[in-house]
């Protein structure tokens, strides 16, 4: 029972363990429960909390995108161009107004979102030009799905759209496309009016033989025009994509090029002639007007120029040149002529008046002294009718030379007039009339004016055997600094024809066959007396009738001398004889010339030696020292020019800055510009009087005295002064006739160089540099005469590289260069004055 009781104790305690075990676990639940329910609690505030966040985020988010949507849709709404927004699947996702208006829409654009488009091609394509072509167009760009921009599509109205077509991809899926459409019609129909103009233009430059040819800027052809082609015997193929230098320009024309790409580069234009090369080779010559091209960013791109064939003129160039030479050749064969005729007829005349002159000086009984006297007029009259003929020549040939002084005409015409008076061997009177109001002194050449008077007042001799001869002088204008003169021959002779009035002053008319057999002469006195008349800015008329006599009045202007002293006429006579002259060199070969030189200086008691040619004359000048020099031009064994230039160019010579004077028979100016040029001081032709001689030599005498007040002149530095002050010797009036001489010939000459160099005549090259190479260093320019000897060997020698260099450099230099010889000549003028 005992036992009972404790297992009953034994599971009542158990039981009570057990049931403290489970109000425990009861109670911990209880806790978890209660701690579950106030997490799960602040969970659901939380959720709600957040709940209240995302609703809030998410009405400000539709807010956003409303706003974005309404502002896109307004943007796109304003454009100018039709929009349209598909997806994928073809439906409409945006729109605007102005697609529904390019396209005859009739509804509202919001009520097409959403609509599928997969149709709309097919019942939009007859609204254009090309309907079948729109079509496969659009099927294209959505098989394709590439972007394509500035396709031109012509409406049947006559509108024009352009449209791009964008695919839009998210991260490389096709979600969809945007089409876009301009109306460009205005700008369309404008390049089309610009287009058409530019073929019209185009056209008309074809058909004017005018060819095109446009070019980048690396002269690769990029379009040849057919007239061109036609030019250059190539197809447009064989053209395009071709380099044109290296297929149509010779090398020569390197340089030029370069130069037409820096002008298109600088945005100008450009006029040029240049050589092509045909297709078979042959040659042609075009005249290029060139233009440039520019992309929007004013980037040069290249050029367009229009060619014209001058192939034909260029010939004619040619064939003009060669006439001229032929014409130069003619010219230089008539002065060779005329100057063998002045010195193989001169020489004699000379001999003859000087003999004449020596023989007045010898005791001559009357008979002998009528029959000199018959032969001094028989020998003027012969030189006269030579100076006629070389005079005219000298006119024509524009180089008739003025030697202005102080005259006075009053008693000019006078002392012609006397002149006649003294030989007058008919019943003749002559009369002079000078009205009052010109007693004073006017500028001019005193020989060209006494030739006038002496060739119409011996006119009027001529053809006068009885009555009156009547000269008269008149003011015609005061023009301040000068005037105007009006002077008269009147006659009573047998007077002009109507017939032959009208070619009186042209060269060689000498009136009727009667007249010429009868009166002889050139038939050239009127005609001279024209010319120098003209040189006065002066005319000159005539009247007559058949045997009433005739009337010549000219007029001439001459500048005032402003009291000017009167220079005489023979202003030392011929009892002046210098003392400083003391002992001369004659060269000379001919004898009686010989004699009559030698008379002349026994006559003045000045000793002399005798040279027969040049030859003997360097012998003599090696032995003794001569006061001066005569020198003969034309010699054998070695001629005047050669002569003077060995003389001044020995070094130890003590006669090598001798005054040289030149005794010439040809009165041709070219005579007198090659004497100066060789080095010789005066020049003197033939005949020559004693006193012509003598006044030489005084005018020697005169530049010994004034030397001292000419030493304060220096030549200018930039030139080679140090040869100027020994050539020249302070003698500036042979220094200003030098200079003269080179600035009124070097341009003709230097324009003749570039010619044959741009011809690539290099033997006329080397011949004009051979013949202009001396002439440099007579103005002081040595450097330029050094450069003219190495074209001259580079022209010799075909070196075309070295030409190519040192032509253009010679010839930009000497632009500066000429300038200096100008300034030096105006510095030696005003010297001089």
């Amino acid at each position: 029972m005992m036992t009972d009781q404790r297992l009953d104790l034994q599971s009542e305690k158990e039981l009570k363990e057990e049931l403290e075990l489970l109000k425990r676990k009861v109670e911990r639940e209880r806790i978890a429960r209660k701690s579950a329910e106030a997490l799960l609690d602040a969970k659901s505030r939380e959720l709600h909390n957040s709940n209240l966040e995302l609703i809030k985020v998410n009405k400000n988010l539709e807010k956003s995108i409303l706003k974005r949507t309404n502002t896109l849709s307004s943007l796109i709404q304003s454009l100018h161009a039709g929009i349209l927004l598909e997806d994928e699947n073809r439906r409409v996702m945006l729109v605007n107004e102005t697609f529904c208006e390019f396209f005859g829409v009739p509804v509202d654009p919001e009520d097409l979102i959403g609509t599928d488009c997969s149709e709309a091609a097919a019942q939009s394509r007859h609204l254009f030009k090309e309907p079948e072509a729109f079509e496969r167009g659009i099927d294209q760009l959505l098989r394709d799905r590439v972007k394509v921009v500035g396709e031109v599509l012509q409406m049947e109205d006559g509108r024009v759209l352009e449209r791009d077509f964008l695919p839009i991809y998210i991260k490389d899926e096709y979600v969809g496309h945007l089409w876009k459409y301009r109306d460009i019609t205005a700008n369309f129909v404008a390049d089309q009016k610009i287009k058409a103009s530019e073929e019209k233009y185009r056209g008309i430059i074809e058909d004017m033989e005018l060819g095109l040819l446009e070019v980048d800027q690396n002269h690769t052809i990029v379009k040849a025009y057919d007239r061109f082609c036609d030019m250059t015997g190539y197809s447009r193929e064989e053209l395009e994509g071709q380099n044109a230098n290296t297929l149509l320009l010779p090398s020569n024309y390197e340089e030029v090029m370069a130069h037409q790409d820096e002008q298109r580069q600088e945005g100008r234009q450009g006029i040029y002639e240049v050589e092509l090369r045909r297709k078979n080779g042959e040659m042609i010559w075009v005249l290029i007007s060139g233009a440039p091209f520019f992309n929007e960013k004013g980037e040069y791109t290249g050029s367009i120029g229009i060619h014209y064939d001058i192939t034909p003129r260029k010939n004619l160039e040619a064939e003009l040149r060669k006439a001229r030479e032929v014409a130069e050749n003619a010219r230089k064969a008539e002065k060779e002529f005329l100057a063998n005729m002045s010195h193989e007829i001169r020489n004699p005349i000379n001999a003859i008046v000087g003999l004449i002159s020596l023989l007045y000086d010898t005791s001559l009984n009357s008979d002998q002294l009528d029959y000199l006297n018959n032969i001094k007029y028989s020998a003027d009259i012969l030189l006269g009718l030579i100076s006629d003929v070389l005079d005219i020549s000298k006119i024509e040939s524009g180089k008739m030379e003025l030697h202005e002084q102080d005259i006075e005409l009053a008693e000019s015409i006078k002392a012609v007039v006397q002149t006649f008076r003294f030989r007058n061997n008919k019943s003749i009177e002559f009369e002079v009339d000078v009205v009052s109001g010109i007693d004073y002194s006017v500028v001019g050449d005193p020989t060209i004016f006494n030739q006038v008077l002496m060739n119409l007042i011996g006119n009027a001799y001529k053809f006068t055997e009885s009555g009156k001869i009547t000269t008269e002088l008149s003011l015609k204008e005061d023009l301040g600094d000068s005037i105007a003169v009006r002077i008269s021959v009147k006659d009573t002779g047998i007077g002009i024809d109507q017939e032959q009035l009208e070619t009186i002053f042209e060269s060689f008319k000498q009136g009727n066959k009667q007249t010429k057999l009868r009166y002889g002469g050139t038939g050239l006195g009127l005609s001279i007396v024209k010319r120098l008349v003209d040189m006065y800015n002066g005319d000159i008329q005539v009247s007559s009738e058949p045997g009433q006599g005739s009337e010549f009045a000219l007029t001439m202007i001459f500048r005032k001398s402003f009291g000017r002293k009167v220079a005489s006429s023979n202003p030392r006579g011929s009892a002046l004889i210098p003392d400083k002259i003391n002992h001369v060199l004659v060269v000379e070969d001919n004898k009686i010339n010989q004699q009559y030189l030698t008379g002349l200086l026994q006559k003045w008691e000045i000793s002399y030696d005798m040279a027969n040619h040049g030859g003997e004359a360097l012998e003599w000048i090696k032995k003794k020292r001569y006061d001066l020099v005569l020198m003969d031009i034309r010699m054998p064994v070695m001629d005047g020019y050669e002569t003077t230039i060995r003389i001044r160019s020995s070094e130890h010579n003590p006669n090598r800055d001798i005054p040289i004077i030149a005794l010439t028979a040809s009165a041709l100016v070219d005579e007198k510009e090659k004497a100066i040029s060789a080095g010789m001081n005066h020049h003197l032709s033939k005949p020559f009087s004693p006193e012509q001689l003598l006044h030489i030599f005084n005018l020697l005498k005169d530049h010994d005295l004034d030397m001292e007040e000419n030493h304060s002149f220096q030549f200018s530095e930039e030139l080679d002064a140090d040869f100027l002050n020994s050539f020249y010797m302070e003698d500036f009036e042979r220094a200003k006739l030098m200079f003269e001489i080179f600035l009124g010939n070097i341009s003709d000459e230097l324009t003749q160089l570039e010619e044959y160099f741009r011809e690539q005549d290099w033997s006329g090259l080397a011949e004009i540099a051979h013949r202009i190479k001396p002439n440099f260093v007579m103005v002081g320019l040595s450097k330029q005469t050094d450069q003219m000897l190495e074209i001259e060997t580079a022209a010799k020698a075909l070196d075309k590289q070295l030409l190519e260099k040192i032509v253009p450099a010679f010839l930009t230099e000497f632009e500066v260069k000429n300038q200096l010889v100008v300034n030096e000549l105006t510095k030696i003028s005003k010297h001089l004055k």
